[in-house]
C-alpha cells in the first residue's frame, strides 16, 4: 500500500461528497441521506459543538443508535476538532455508566427519545434529534486541523464485564482500514453496504468508515429474533456488499432456499468477520449465494483493524474445519512468537505479534504490557495479541485459539472470568463455570449450589449484555472428578 497521505479523516469525507453529492450516503429505514445532505447537517452539529469550546483532551460521549444521527453526530465530533466514544444505549446501564466514568467525557450526546442518563457522573447532557437547528447568531469557525497520530475516537472492548478497555483509534488507523478495505474487498462508490453492528463496536467504525470514505452507500438495519424479512431487503435495497459475524450468518442462511439469492444480480460480496469462520460456512455460502458472489474471510481486534486475510480461490480447498486466516495486509507485518515475544519456528504455534504504523497506539489512560514501540523504529507499534497461530511453509496463518479466557460470541470479545466474577456476586451462587459451546457460540452456565433457579435470569440481565447472557442454564449437583 501506498504512504497515508496527511488528509484527516474528514478532508476525506469531503473529497467523497464533491464527488458523490448525489448518492445515498446512509439509508437508516427511517430517513435517507445524500452526501450533500449529510454533509450539511454535519457542518451544522460541528458549528454548534465548536460554539461549546469544549477541552480538547477530553473525548465527547455518543449515546445513540445506529443509524443517521450517529453518523452525523460521529462526524461532527471530528470535524469540531474532538473525539468521541460510542456507547450502545441497548447495554446495561452499569457498564454503560462504567464507560463513562473510566473515558470522563466533556458531554453526553443523546438522541432525543433516548431515556439513557449520565447517573451520578453530572456529565452535561445534550440531545441531538435530526434536523439540527443552528441558531442564525453562530458562524462557522475555521476547520480543525487533524495530525494523522490524533486520537479520533475510543472504542471500549465489549468483553470485559467488569473493566472495560478504552482501545484508541487514531486518524491514521481508521484511514489506513478504510484504505485497506478498498483495496482487499474491492470496494468503490457503485456498492450497496450493510451495517448490522452495535454502534459501540469496531465493526461499525469499520462498516462507516469502510463505506464512507470510499462513496459507498451504507444501508443500516436493527436485527431481531425473526429475519425472515432480511432477505427480501437485500434484494429491494440491491445490496452488493453483506458484512455479518459468522454465526449470525449460518443461523440465517440455513433458512434460505437455496434459490432465494441465486438469481440476484446485485450481491457480490460476503464479508464474515468478528470471529472463527468454518468450513460449513463456506459450504453455506456456496449453495446459498450467486455464483458470482465472493467471501471475504479476515482476522482483526479492535486493537489492530484487519491484519490478515484470505484470497477468495483459497477457499476452493479446505482440509480442516476452520478457515484459515490467511496472509498479511499491506501495512501490517505479522510474527509468531513465544510470551516472552520470541519467534518461533514454522509449523510452530504461537502468539500473534502485529508491528505497524497503522494499529491503535493503546488503551485510554491505561498502561499496557500489550503494546511497546519496536526497538529498531519507534514509529512502528508492536501489539501482542492472545490469539494463538501457527504459520505453514507458504506463509499462510492458522488460528489455533486464545492465550487467554477472552472468547468471540457473536462477534463479541467475551472475557469467560469477568461473567464467572459477575455472577458470583449473586450471594445464591457459590460455583460457576461459562463456557461457549457449539458452533452457535452459545454461552452455557454450568452452576452448583443454587436454590432460586426463578431469581437468576432477571438479575443476569440487569448485569450483562445480551451476547454474555447464557442460553442455556446447567444446574449440577456437584462438578464432575477425574
Amino acid at each position: 500500500m501506498n504512504v497515508l497521505p496527511l488528509d484527516s479523516i474528514i478532508d476525506l469525507f469531503e473529497e467523497v461528497v464533491e464527488k458523490n453529492a448525489e448518492k445515498i450516503a446512509i439509508d437508516d429505514g427511517i430517513s435517507a441521506w445524500s452526501y450533500r445532505d449529510l454533509a450539511d447537517e454535519i457542518k451544522k452539529v460541528a458549528t454548534h459543538l465548536q460554539h461549546l469550546h469544549l477541552p480538547k483532551n477530553q473525548p465527547i460521549a455518543m449515546a445513540l443508535p445506529a443509524g443517521s444521527p450517529w453518523i452525523i453526530v460521529a462526524l461532527a465530533v471530528l470535524k469540531a476538532g474532538h473525539f468521541y466514544v460510542p456507547i450502545d444505549p441497548s447495554f446495561p446501564e452499569a457498564r454503560n455508566h462504567l464507560i463513562l466514568r473510566k473515558s470522563a467525557p466533556s458531554i453526553l450526546i443523546i438522541a432525543e427519545a433516548s431515556q439513557f442518563q449520565s447517573g451520578e457522573l453530572e456529565i452535561p447532557i445534550h440531545r441531538y434529534d435530526p434536523p439540527f437547528q443552528l441558531p442564525i447568531s453562530l458562524a462557522s469557525p475555521a476547520p480543525a486541523i487533524h495530525p494523522a497520530q490524533e486520537i479520533a475516537m475510543i472504542i471500549y472492548t465489549s468483553g470485559s464485564t467488569g473493566e472495560p478497555r478504552g482501545v484508541i483509534q487514531t486518524q491514521r488507523s481508521v484511514i489506513h482500514g478504510a484504505q485497506r478495505r478498498a483495496k482487499l474487498q474491492e470496494i468503490t462508490a457503485s456498492d450497496r453496504m450493510t451495517w448490522f453492528y452495535s454502534p459501540s463496536v469496531k465493526g461499525t467504525e469499520y462498516n462507516v468508515f469502510g463505506a464512507l470514505l470510499n462513496g459507498a452507500s451504507l444501508f443500516q438495519k436493527r436485527l431481531g429474533q425473526q429475519d425472515d424479512i432480511l432477505f427480501p431487503w437485500i434484494l429491494e435495497k440491491e445490496i452488493t456488499v453483506f458484512h455479518s459475524i459468522a454465526s449470525f450468518f449460518r443461523l440465517w442462511a440455513r433458512t434460505l432456499k437455496n434459490e432465494d439469492l441465486k438469481n440476484s444480480s446485485h450481491l457480490r460480496l460476503l464479508i464474515l468477520g468478528g470471529e472463527k469462520v468454518l468450513a460449513s460456512d463456506a459450504e453455506l455460502f456456496s449453495q446459498k449465494f450467486p455464483s458470482r458472489a465472493k467471501l471475504f474471510t479476515a482476522l482483526g481486534s479492535t486493537e489492530t483493524g484487519t491484519v490478515a486475510s484470505l484470497p477468495y480461490e483459497k477457499l476452493q480447498s479446505l482440509d480442516s474445519g476452520d478457515v484459515p486466516i490467511g496472509w498479511a495486509v499491506d501495512g501490517i507485518e505479522l510474527r509468531i512468537v513465544t510470551d516472552a515475544k520470541e519467534p518461533v519456528a514454522t509449523g510452530v504455534e504461537g502468539r500473534l505479534m502485529v508491528r505497524s504504523r497503522f494499529i491503535s497506539p493503546g488503551y485510554w489512560k491505561e498502561d499496557s504490557t500489550d503494546f511497546a514501540r519496536s526497538v529498531n523504529d519507534i514509529s512502528l507499534i508492536e501489539f501482542l495479541s492472545a490469539d494463538i497461530c501457527r504459520r505453514t511453509h507458504d506463509g499462510l496463518i492458522i488460528h489455533c485459539g486464545r492465550a487467554d479466557s477472552r472468547v468471540k460470541v457473536n462477534g463479541y470479545l467475551v472475557n469467560l472470568h469477568e461473567v464467572e466474577r459477575t455472577i458470583l456476586q449473586n450471594e445464591a451462587v457459590s460455583e460457576v463455570i461459562a463456557r461457549v459451546e457449539n458452533e452457535d457460540q452459545m454461552v452455557v452456565f454450568y452452576i452448583t449450589k443454587f436454590d432460586r433457579h426463578e431469581d437468576l435470569t432477571p438479575w443476569i440481565e440487569t448485569r450483562l449484555p445480551s451476547h454474555m447472557r447464557p442460553k442455556i442454564l446447567v444446574q449440577m449437583s456437584q462438578w464432575p472428578r477425574l
